[in-house]
């Protein structure tokens, strides 16, 4: 593979995504480059997770053609910050790749949006500390797979209800480093009601929470700091 510089590497990521939200408007951005840390493979692990975060939300929407440009474009960029992984990583990047690609022979929407996820936490567990905490970005991925396990079908409530607790567990870690007290106020009530919401099996509370913690999330990034 020819090899491109971490400057150039998280510009061609923008831009693939850039494309995709062209496409389809309701899909989640990337953090704007400024937020990506100089150490190249911060940068790369941190930027690569991206296009997977959106793939995992695109995979029960979009068309199979514009799904099969999302996994290409996540795919080739898996595989220029592969290197950057341990071994044990990227043997479980394999995995999930392989996981996709088996998905999508098989139009499996739900097995495109979970193995999505799963390298989505996988890059972000692996990227050195940054300017966003890791634990806001496991945060953002308990709500990633609490969303595409909602949209499966059937629903899968029990991991919903483990996705909430490991939500919990990254947000007891971070909430100190945020001094807004009503924003952490409302990240504990948004993870307490997607747990309470999957205990019940709640779509509607549900939904609502999911979307809480995402955006909250986002909001987050800027709320808190490194330690």
């Amino acid at each position: 593979m020819r090899h491109i510089s971490s400057a150039a590497f998280v510009g061609l990521v923008v831009l693939s995504v850039g494309g995709c939200e062209r496409r389809e408007a309701a899909r989640p951005s990337l953090p704007p480059p400024s937020k990506l840390a100089a150490d190249a493979s911060d940068a790369g692990l941190l930027a690569a997770a991206g296009p997977f975060r959106i793939l995992a939300s695109a995979a029960f929407t979009a068309r199979f053609p514009v799904l099969d440009q999302d996994i290409a474009r996540a795919v080739a960029i898996a595989e220029h910050v592969k290197p950057w992984l341990p071994p044990d990583a990227q043997r479980e990047l394999k995995t999930q790749l392989d996981a996709i690609a088996a998905a999508r022979r098989g139009e499996d929407r739900e097995g495109i949006a979970w193995a999505s996820v799963e390298i989505y936490r996988l890059f972000v567990s692996h990227a050195p500390p940054s300017v966003v905490p890791r634990e806001i970005n496991l945060l953002r991925y308990a709500g990633l797979r609490y969303e595409a396990d909602l949209k499966a079908q059937p629903v899968t409530w029990g991991d919903m209800v483990e996705a909430a607790a490991f939500g919990r567990r990254a947000w007891a870690s971070v909430q100190g480093r945020v001094s807004d007290g009503a924003l952490r106020e409302r990240v504990s009530t948004a993870l307490d009601d997607m747990a309470v919401a999957a205990e019940r099996r709640d779509v509607a509370l549900a939904l609502d929470a999911n979307r809480r913690v995402l955006e909250l999330a986002s909001l987050l990034e800027t709320a808190t700091t490194r330690r």
